[in-house]
């Protein structure tokens, strides 16, 4: 089934402040990033507005690039054909399931930021959000991630694969927490889809 490309207007919008985000962050230097970033023993202290923020800062201009990159893609590829509140709960909600899960379940990983573990839970919500529309290929898509996902968690993974542009390893453990709470809003919104359709059906 062939979808007309339409120019989301509001949805443009968001995504270009999230992006600009990445590079005001990235632009206004050390101080602020070192403030924003996800530290472990800086949230336990009470700073868990870093649950959240720590996800819009990276290592540096490569991460950042990549992460908006990826961002940029996951748009124009997903999100332009959903209503623009679907992009806006999960920009929201994503990130904080990266930031709480990275909190709770990996308590060795001392400092995190990167937008990738957000990254990877806006494209599990997508696709599932996308499903009505082509299932097959979404979900085909969305087992392709998921086999990445368990992939990653395997002993031996290499995660230092992007230590020269970054300087640190990849924090998997974030894909992992992005990924199930993007998940999680995807199944929520299908569920929501198809009660809707049942009672356009009844009545």
């Amino acid at each position: 089934m062939n979808i007309p490309l339409r120019i989301n207007v509001p949805l443009l919008v968001l995504a270009a402040v999230v992006l600009v985000s990445f590079f005001l962050i990235e632009w206004v230097g050390d101080r602020v990033v070192a403030a924003l970033e996800f530290r472990h023993q800086a949230i336990a202290s009470g700073e868990v507005w870093r649950l959240f923020t720590g996800n819009f800062t990276h290592f540096g201009e490569y991460h950042t690039w990549m992460n908006a990159a990826g961002l940029a893609a996951l748009v124009v590829i997903l999100f332009v054909y959903l209503p623009v509140q679907w992009l806006a709960a999960g920009v929201l909600l994503v990130p904080m399931a990266v930031g709480v899960g990275l909190y709770l379940f990996a308590a060795d990983l001392e400092v995190y930021r990167g937008f990738s573990g957000a990254n990877y839970g806006l494209l599990a919500m997508g696709l599932l959000l996308a499903l009505p529309q082509q299932q097959k290929l979404y979900a085909l898509a969305y087992c392709v991630l998921l086999g990445k996902i368990i992939y990653e968690q395997l002993p031996g993974y290499n995660v230092d694969y992007l230590q020269d542009e970054m300087g640190v390893p990849v924090a998997i453990e974030a894909h992992l927490a992005g990924f199930c709470g993007g998940t999680l809003l995807g199944c929520l919104g299908l569920l929501r889809h198809f009660q809707k359709r049942r009672a356009s059906d009844v009545s």
